[in-house]
């Protein structure tokens, strides 16, 4: 004859006791917490990085529009910004990129015959 067993109600059922619950809760809360806490670092570094390349554009800015100087007609001309002023003088202009306002200062100096050089600083708020 064929036995029907009964399933077993108690001890060693499969059910979770309470502290195995409560265990698993809090690992399940501290995975979470650091989960967090990683997201939460890489958002201001990429914050930086989004105000870095700006600040890259800002300069381009500057530097496209001094390329326009350099041509034989007004390549010694006063009022050219590849100039150079002497003593050390700065051209200074404020640059303004998905409305943050970059302060851009460069300086041109003679490197040679027919040669300028021109360092460009840009200002990162």
């Amino acid at each position: 004859m064929n036995k029907i067993t009964k399933p077993a109600v108690g001890k060693n059922s499969g059910f979770a006791s309470l502290l195995e619950v409560v265990v698993t809760s809090v690992l399940v809360v501290i995975a979470a917490a650091g989960i967090l806490t990683t997201i939460s670092f890489t958002r201001p570094v990429a914050g930086d990085a989004a105000k870095r390349l700006e600040a890259v554009y800002a300069g381009r800015k500057i530097l496209q529009r001094l390329n326009d100087d350099v041509n034989a007609s007004t390549w010694g001309k006063a009022g050219n910004q590849l100039t150079p002023l002497g003593g050390g003088n700065t051209y200074t202009e404020t640059v303004t990129v998905n409305g943050r306002q970059y302060v851009v200062n460069w300086t041109a100096s003679d490197e040679g015959t027919n040669l300028r050089k021109v360092v460009l600083t840009v200002h990162i708020p």
